[in-house]
């Protein structure tokens, strides 16, 4: 898929969407032949993941070089720092907040009222939680590679490219097509979440007219994320013979409605556009 228009500074038009998706691919393929080998030879689970990201960054530039270079314009100004202030970072964190809200308490709500199975044989019959962290250096990683590195890659290709380039048709369009591209690299197990996530993602970039505040949203996310694996260890539901427990389940569905819908609010170009010039 190829826009018609001349590129310029202000649109990625002329990029070829199937061929950075093709990029992508490749680039992730690699990764995954990094991490399977790493694991093969003894690498720990988690440090495998890490290290074989390392590899997606070199691919995609050597790959993507001559897009890169005859769209420089363009890159160079959806990496500029304007039309990004202090109020839109605080309110990128404010969002990263609401959409954590609506996340957790989903997953509460499904497996509360059973329509996620949880298996855990280690499930106890109140909540239990435990701070157990991987060692610091291991964490530092963690958070270098999917903090960093991941946000401003998938933020680049995902709004960047493919949600500006796709705006021709009609931000509705563009939004939900580039969610989809989105939320399929993602694990299967996560579609859904990252298809929504994409969704708030790219409604923010519109919105902001900055690549930075989604940059921030999704930044901070991978970070909750990264110390919620290595660093924290419990569970909430009590026994699975106990379920579904309809009261905390449905309890969590307002709850994750409430959080969907400030997500929402705090994205609209009420909020975050306001007093603002897109370019």
């Amino acid at each position: 898929m190829r826009l018609a228009t001349e590129p310029d500074a202000g649109s990625p038009a002329g990029i070829s969407i199937l061929l950075v998706l093709l990029f992508e691919t490749g680039a992730l393929f690699a990764r995954e032949f990094t991490r399977l080998r790493l694991a093969s030879s003894g690498t720990e689970f988690y440090l495998a993941e890490y290290l074989s990201y390392l590899v997606v960054p070199p691919i995609l530039l050597v790959l993507g070089y001559p897009l890169i270079r005859q769209h420089s314009a363009y890159f160079r100004t959806l990496l500029s720092g304007q039309h990004c202030n202090t109020r839109k970072i605080l309110l990128a964190l404010a969002v990263t907040s609401t959409i954590w809200l609506m996340l957790f308490n989903w997953e509460i709500a499904t497996s509360a009222l059973r329509i996620y199975k949880n298996n855990d044989e280690f499930i106890g019959a109140f909540p239990r939680y435990s701070v157990n962290c991987a060692p610091a250096l291991e964490i530092a990683l963690g958070l270098f590679v999917f903090s960093v590195l991941v946000p401003i890659i998938e933020e680049i290709i995902n709004r960047g490219i493919f949600l500006k380039a796709l705006e021709a048709r009609g931000r509705i369009f563009a939004l939900t097509g580039s969610s989809i591209l989105f939320a399929v690299f993602h694990d299967p197990q996560s579609i859904l979440s990252a298809f929504v996530i994409g969704m708030f993602l790219g409604v923010l970039y519109l919105n902001a007219h900055t690549l930075w505040v989604p940059f921030t949203v999704h930044s901070v996310y991978n970070a909750w994320t990264i110390f919620d694996k290595r660093c924290f260890d419990g569970n909430w539901i009590s026994f699975p013979n106990d379920l579904p427990v309809v009261t905390v389940g449905l309890y969590a569905l307002v709850l994750s409605g409430v959080g969907f819908i400030l997500s929402g609010f705090l994205a609209s170009r009420r909020v975050i556009g306001a007093q603002d010039t897109p370019q």
